[in-house]
């Protein structure tokens, strides 16, 4: 998109960005740019600063108070897919560029490759590049010089070789500079936004690409009617604040701390460490408090305080240890799609013959399981590289029919008589002395599966990697089949373990240290365990729904037990499971319960997120609409009746319009569709409400 329009003061127009003078490319000059820039487009109101360890960070240089405006700025960039549709001759000039023939080759290549993003990025970064870089017959539209140099000075990660499907999308175009390819693609997979036009697209912009990410931002942005990005501030902001946005939707806000920072890893490869993420506590993760059951404890957020639970985290990490990454706290214990690398280091052997088991369980896929020398390097990052990926382990894979040692995979014909899948069990057999390892499925050998290996006086203790869950059976009560024969030993005593040896044994610290505020209880590993669990049962109850539209009278009748009597108080969780009930219970028109459910929702929002939230102006805004529904079901489409409890809920759904309209209204405008709309819902209750008093000749109670 090229020559759009911005007439606000102070503003630039596309063409005026291209024309600007290209920036040098130190990173004190950098600033200095961009700096010059906000001085002439925003005013100086706001400046670009170096953090050690963040970047560029953007900063206020003046105060301003919730809903004001810090800038308005058009788009640096814009690409949307080519319509697929259009052909040469439907085109008034044969001589000018058509992509969408491009774009399909381009589709096509990255069906065939394991890409990181969709086709569309790889469009992006395609039209991101120049006359010089595409040649004296350019197949699209080339980018203007000038706005190539203003894209690639915005952040770009850690730089980073060329990836397969980039090197493969260069020369199927035949493109000779394959690095300014990948520096245009990660630009625009760095700072990006969704455009909504005629088709999905992309969008990006030049300052506000400087900005942090905060959990608790104090700016929030929108799109107005021209495709401008407009900053307004969501909390006071103070002359020398940081001005932070957030990278993720307003739903996502109100998450738990560890789907919120494994969110913004997986997307944005770093750990957010705001003020939310690195509190003592997390207010989206309560549970009532097993002694009084009157108050709450809190899942700790994760960081170094998760040590002070005591000396028993100690006993579980003896057992079972995160390897790769080792910091296992930092990932979201639900997301099964982690490939994590565990192993049991304090049971390494030097001599002998011992065995143990791998129960697959729910999610597991493309599993390493085997054994790892007490070389083995533990890493504080997942790095991709597990067990049988270095030379000091050894790993079977019974789903891909391989054996993996040292980065490679030996795939012989076959391996196993059929692929591992959830419920199978896993034999590990190893004889030091002799050098060999042997495997078993469910209890049946597989000679086609052994491996021989040069011990080197070396200790060997098991270890895996996998996606999904497993379960570790270490001693001979959990044996649930035999080893190869009785001189192999199990790696620990009978009845030395008493908690079960799996995915979840080394995250103690969850809810471990938390204190009830009402009581004084003092959450113990133990007790953290187990609330663990009823969290896990709740969210496989909660997954148990994805892809239905509309639940069953079974279903809700099952989630009461499995949800709603569960010790989850302030939790997410809950809030989700609310949510679906309040939709089911529209349909059926029991406005008690879905009130009754909503208002819940509303607590839980205003509770776990400390300031405004457009996520809390919903569910405020469906309440209201919950209770006007009731009252017009008692006295017809139009509520004349003088029931006290009718004008109670219909001054209740305008009090609830009221908030919403105001976080609407302070985060948007008072122009914008949301407000205008809430503002009419206001009116009509209000009209409502009097024309309820004038039948009723009653006077509305006030709201406390």
């Amino acid at each position: 998109y090229f020559g759009s329009s911005f007439n606000g003061p102070g503003s630039t127009s596309m063409h005026e960005m291209a024309s600007l003078p290209p920036p040098v490319d130190s990173d004190a000059d950098s600033i200095a740019f961009i700096n010059a820039y906000a001085e002439e487009h925003h005013y100086g109101l706001v400046s670009c600063r170096h953090v050690e360890g963040k970047g560029r960070t953007v900063w206020s240089r003046s105060a301003f108070d919730p809903g004001d405006v810090l800038l308005v700025e058009p788009p640096l960039l814009i690409v949307e897919e080519p319509d697929t549709s259009s052909r040469p001759g439907d085109c008034p000039c044969e001589d000018r560029p058509m992509p969408a023939k491009a774009f399909e080759e381009l589709s096509s290549v990255c069906k065939g490759l394991d890409t990181m993003h969709g086709p569309l990025w790889y469009w992006c970064a395609l039209r991101s590049l120049t006359r010089e870089d595409l040649g004296e017959a350019p197949r699209w539209e080339p980018l203007d010089e000038p706005l190539q140099q203003r894209l690639l000075q915005l952040h770009q990660g850690d730089p980073r070789e060329p990836s397969e499907a980039v090197t493969a999308i260069a020369a199927h175009f035949a493109l000779p500079d394959v690095r300014k390819l990948e520096r245009c693609l990660q630009a625009w997979f760095h700072n990006a936004f969704d455009y909504s036009g005629e088709r999905h697209g992309l969008a990006v912009y030049f300052f506000p690409s400087f900005m942090s990410h905060s959990c608790f931002p104090n700016a929030i942005w929108h799109c107005n009617g021209c495709d401008n990005y407009v900053l307004r501030a969501c909390r006071s902001i103070a002359v020398g604040d940081e001005v932070a946005i957030s990278y993720i939707d307003e739903t996502a806000m109100i998450d738990d701390v560890l789907t919120r920072r494994n969110l913004l890893f997986t997307t944005k490869r770093f750990w957010c460490a705001c003020e939310r993420c690195a509190a003592d506590y997390d207010l989206s993760r309560g549970m009532r408090c097993p002694a009084c059951r009157e108050g709450s404890v809190f899942a700790r957020c994760p960081s170094e305080k998760v040590a002070e639970a005591g000396p028993a985290d100690v006993a579980v990490e003896e057992i079972l240890r995160p390897l790769r990454p080792s910091d296992y706290t930092d990932l979201s214990a639900g997301d099964l799609s982690l490939w994590l690398t565990m192993g049991v280091p304090a049971l390494k052997r030097s001599s002998g013959r011992f065995y143990y088991e791998v129960k697959l369980g729910r999610g597991c896929s493309e599993p390493q399981i085997g054994w790892a020398t007490g070389r083995f390097e533990e890493g504080s990052d997942w790095s991709g590289n597990g067990v049988g990926d270095d030379e000091h382990s050894w790993g079977a894979d019974g789903v891909r029919n391989c054996w993996w040692h040292n980065g490679s995979q030996d795939c012989p014909d076959t391996r196993w008589s059929r692929s591992w899948v959830e419920g199978d069990v896993v034999g590990c057999a190893i004889d030091i002395d002799l050098g060999e390892m042997t495997f078993s499925e469910n209890g049946s050998w597989e000679a086609a599966a052994d491996f021989t290996f040069d011990p080197g006086g070396q200790s060997f203790y098991p270890a895996i990697s996998t996606q999904g869950e497993f379960t570790l059976h270490l001693d001979t009560a959990a044996f649930q089949f035999s080893p190869l024969d009785e001189t192999f030993k199990p790696l620990l005593e009978p009845g030395a373990r008493p908690r079960p040896v799996d995915r979840w044994s080394p995250l103690p610290g969850a809810f471990a240290g938390s204190v009830c505020q009402n009581c004084g209880f003092r959450v113990d590993v133990e007790e953290s365990q187990r609330l663990g669990r009823i969290e896990r049962s709740v969210q496989r109850a909660l997954e148990s729904w994805d892809g239905k539209e509309d639940l069953s009278h079974e279903e809700v009748e099952q989630a009461s037990g499995e949800i709603l009597g569960t010790p989850l108080t302030q939790h997410v969780l809950l809030d989700k499971a609310r949510n679906r009930l309040a939709k089911f219970h529209e349909g059926a028109r029991n406005h008690e319960a879905q009130i009754e459910l909503l208002r819940e929702r509303c607590e839980f929002h205003a509770a776990a997120y400390p300031g405004l939230s457009c996520a809390h102006a919903w569910a405020l805004e469906e309440y209201g609409d919950a209770l006007t529904e009731s009252a017009k079901a008692d006295c017809g489409d139009v509520p004349r009746s003088g029931h006290r409890a009718n004008i109670t809920q219909m001054q209740q759904a305008q009090a609830s319009y009221s908030v919403a309209l105001n976080i609407f209204s302070t985060f948007f405008g008072s122009d914008r569709e949301a407000s205008v709309h809430l503002q009419s819902k206001i009116n009509c209750a209000g009209k409502a409400l009097d024309d309820m008093r004038e039948a009723g000749d009653a006077e509305a109670p006030a709201l406390p």
